[in-house]
């Protein structure tokens, strides 16, 4: 099946194993890879559960996981640099090009 972008939040307290076990944690929320490639501007968190477009992920999708910067203090990405690259660098991995994301040097 297609990859997907993961987003988990999840709570880490200094529990005991018991109080642990208890403890609330959030199922992890997917966007599909096709649904990132085509986006025009990061989209929030919220944004994408209303819009629908998160779903839990089945035991067998790939799912990679992406951390970015924050690049203004009201939006993640204002110009949609980190969007961009990201999708450049997934179109590579796609089309087998790997090899052009790193350098010789």
């Amino acid at each position: 099946s297609a990859p997907a972008i993961g987003y988990r939040l999840h709570l880490r307290f200094e529990l005991t194993m018991a109080e642990q076990l208890e403890a609330p944690s959030f199922q992890m929320q997917v966007i599909s890879m096709s649904t990132l490639l085509c986006m025009r501007r990061m989209t929030a968190f919220g944004q994408l559960m209303r819009l629908e477009w998160l779903h839990e992920p089945t035991a067998d999708e790939v799912v990679h996981f992406v951390s970015h910067e924050w690049l203004g203090y009201s939006h993640p990405d204002p110009t949609g640099f980190q969007l961009r690259r990201l999708q450049s660098v997934f179109n590579k991995l796609i089309e087998e090009r790997a090899s052009e994301l790193f350098s010789e040097k």
